[in-house]
């Protein structure tokens, strides 16, 4: 019976090593694989500011602040959210806290361009022509997102 226990404990420490382990290098892996397409995004947005077309890069980096505050509310319902600290041997949640902070501060003193009703109208209407049913969850997807942005604002900004 003894080494039944012993068996089970040894089993149990080396499941939970080895999830610890791999989850932050997980965690460090996926931010290093996203550096190529941010880099990407950013050549572009460079392309832009050289041809003049501030509108553009202006239109992305609004976006990048709502996703911001989106992927932080997403962040914050997940089970694990919590011991992300732990599992990714980081100081997530105390140091981007005051990036969140900022995000927050910026959208609630600048509403998202991205949110005018004429703006996703028109973009509902094309798709609404092609897919009724794509179109609706848009719309649901929207109100959740603006939901999330709007609680993200009240939580973080200043």
């Amino acid at each position: 019976m003894l080494r039944i226990i012993a068996f089970v404990t040894v089993a149990l420490i080396a499941v939970a090593s080895g999830y610890w382990l791999g989850f932050s290098q997980a965690f460090s892996l996926g931010l290093m694989a996203q550096a190529p397409v941010r880099g990407s995004i950013a050549a572009g947005q460079l392309n832009s500011l050289d041809r003049g077309r501030l509108d553009d890069v202006r239109t992305q980096l609004e976006s990048e602040v709502d996703l911001g505050l989106i992927w932080w509310a997403q962040l914050e319902e997940f089970p694990l959210y919590r011991a992300l600290n732990v599992l990714s041997r980081q100081s997530v949640v105390p140091d981007n806290l005051r990036y969140m902070r900022r995000v927050a501060a910026y959208r609630k003193a600048h509403a998202s361009p991205l949110a005018h009703p004429e703006l996703i109208d028109q973009m509902l209407e094309s798709v609404r022509a092609d897919d009724p049913d794509l179109a609706n969850q848009l719309v649901e997807g929207g109100r959740e997102n603006e939901a999330a942005i709007a609680r993200m604002i009240q939580k973080y900004a200043e």
